[in-house]
C-alpha cells in the first residue's frame, strides 16, 4: 500500500512537471520561431517596398541583416540576378526555375519551400525585380533550438523524476511510521 502511495506521488508530480516543460518550451519554440518569421517577412517588404520608390535602388547600402538576393528583368527581358546567397545565382537553370515560379504565382509575396526562401515582386522604371530572403539560417536556428529543448526536457525530467522519487520518501515517511506504530499497538492489544 506505501509503495502505491509513493508511486503515485511520483506519477503526480512528473506529470504536472512534463506538462508545465512542454507548455513553456512550446511557448519558448512559438515565440521564437514566429520572431524569425515576422524579421523575414519585414525583411522581404522593406526590400520591395524600397525598390518601388524613384531614386532608392542604390541596394548597397541598406541595412538588411539577412541574406537576400534580387533578379532584375528589363522591358527587353534581360535577366541580373545578384545579391548575398548561400545559392548559385550563376546557375542559369536555378534563376529561371525561380522566375517561372515567382512570376507563375499570382501573389505578391509567397514561399518557395524546396530552397527556404520567401519571394517579393515589386516594379518601377521598366524593370521587373523579384526578390527573395533566404530563410534557412532561420529555419537551421528553430531545428537547433528544438534539439536544445528536448534535450533540456529529458534532463529537466530526469532530475524531477530524481526529486520526485526522495519527496515522495520523505512525504511517505510519517506516513509508514504511523501504520507500523498501528500494526504495533494492534499486535500489543491481541497479545494482552
Amino acid at each position: 500500500m506505501l509503495k502505491k502511495l509513493r508511486l503515485k506521488f511520483v506519477l503526480v508530480n512528473m506529470v504536472i512537471v512534463t506538462s508545465m516543460l512542454i507548455v513553456i518550451l512550446g511557448m519558448v519554440y512559438h515565440f521564437t520561431k514566429s520572431d524569425l518569421d515576422n524579421q523575414s517577412a519585414n525583411a522581404l517588404q522593406t526590400i520591395t517596398q524600397r525598390l518601388q520608390q524613384p531614386g532608392r535602388r542604390d541596394v548597397e547600402n541598406w541595412d538588411i541583416q539577412l541574406p537576400w538576393f534580387m533578379i532584375q528583368i528589363s522591358f527587353w527581358g534581360e535577366v541580373t540576378a545578384g545579391g548575398n546567397t548561400r545559392l548559385d545565382l550563376k546557375d542559369e537553370a536555378l534563376v529561371q526555375e525561380l522566375i517561372q515560379t515567382v512570376l507563375g504565382s499570382r501573389d505578391p509575396t509567397g514561399a518557395i519551400e524546396k530552397y527556404d526562401l520567401l519571394y517579393g515582386k515589386a516594379s518601377g522604371a521598366g524593370m521587373q525585380y523579384l526578390v527573395f530572403v533566404d530563410t534557412s539560417v532561420q529555419k537551421a536556428a528553430v531545428r537547433s533550438q528544438v534539439q536544445i529543448s528536448i534535450i533540456i526536457g529529458l534532463v529537466s525530467l530526469a532530475a524531477f523524476g530524481g526529486i520526485s522519487i526522495l519527496l515522495a520518501r520523505w512525504a511517505v515517511r510519517p506516513v509508514e511510521r504511523a501504520w507500523a506504530e498501528q500494526r504495533q499497538f494492534v499486535a500489543d492489544a491481541s497479545h494482552e
